[in-house]
């Protein structure tokens, strides 16, 4: 498997807008600077995700499960790390790079 430069990784999370990802998997509603939603990682009523635009990460209260847009893609994915590079191809195409 090809190694992705650490570089490349970290431009392409800085100028992804994770609430734009992340509003394709979960129904998200405005709360402050926040988005919140039901957790796609466990069962809910009461939305407990939420993701943090400032820091580019998102964070459910409920389970604890935490990460950036690669990790949600992964997990989303089925959590295998090997999809990295195909995350990270997906999210490239996204920024025109």
């Amino acid at each position: 498997m090809p190694r992705i430069p650490r570089d490349i990784i970290d431009a392409i999370r800085d100028h992804t807008h994770i609430v734009e990802v992340v509003s394709h998997h979960v129904s998200l509603a405005s709360r402050g600077s926040n988005h919140v939603g039901l957790c796609p990682f466990h069962q809910e009523k009461t939305p407990s995700f939420t993701v943090i635009p400032d820091k580019r990460i998102y964070y459910c209260h409920g389970c604890q499960e935490w990460g950036d847009v690669f990790k949600l893609l992964m997990k989303l994915s089925g959590g295998l790390n090997s999809l990295l590079v195909d995350t990270t191809q997906v999210l490239a195409d996204v920024q025109g790079r």
